[in-house]
């Protein structure tokens, strides 16, 4: 599944307060999903990327996000700062400063979304690699 789709799902997810129509799309969800990505997507719509037994937390302050998010898009923690009390949510500021070319992987000949198990592996490697840096 590729990554953008399952935003798709999180997005309709976010926007719903009925508890049988979350049902009704976490189904869906669930059925185009394979039997190979289906652990991934669970933690990922969970907001986990891991069970908590492995300690893979990502725990992250919403600062530190704002910072990320500056530092990704060029811009100068001031005015992200400032875009998020506009919009409320860190996800909105992001999506709202967001270029398409930051979410596909970089190659000179085409452009390719990314697929869940690669972007998932990604965001383990990065957080181990945060904590290991942080205990050391």
């Amino acid at each position: 599944m590729l990554f953008s789709k399952l935003a798709e799902y999180l997005e309709k997810l976010e926007k719903t307060a009925s508890r049988l129509e979350i049902t009704a799309i976490l189904t869906d969800l669930f059925k185009k999903t394979s039997s190979d990505e289906i652990q991934k997507t669970v933690y990922l719509t969970l907001g986990v990327l891991a069970p908590n037994y492995e300690g893979i937390i990502l725990n992250l302050a919403e600062k530190m996000v704002l910072r990320a998010i500056a530092l990704a898009y060029s811009k100068d923690i001031d005015s992200v700062t400032k875009l998020y009390k506009v919009k409320g949510d860190v996800g909105d500021t992001a999506q709202e400063l967001h270029r398409p070319q930051l979410f596909y992987l970089l190659d000179n000949s085409h452009r390719q979304e990314y697929q869940l198990p690669l972007l998932h592996q990604v965001l383990r490697d990065l957080l181990l690699f945060v904590h290991q840096t942080l205990l050391s």
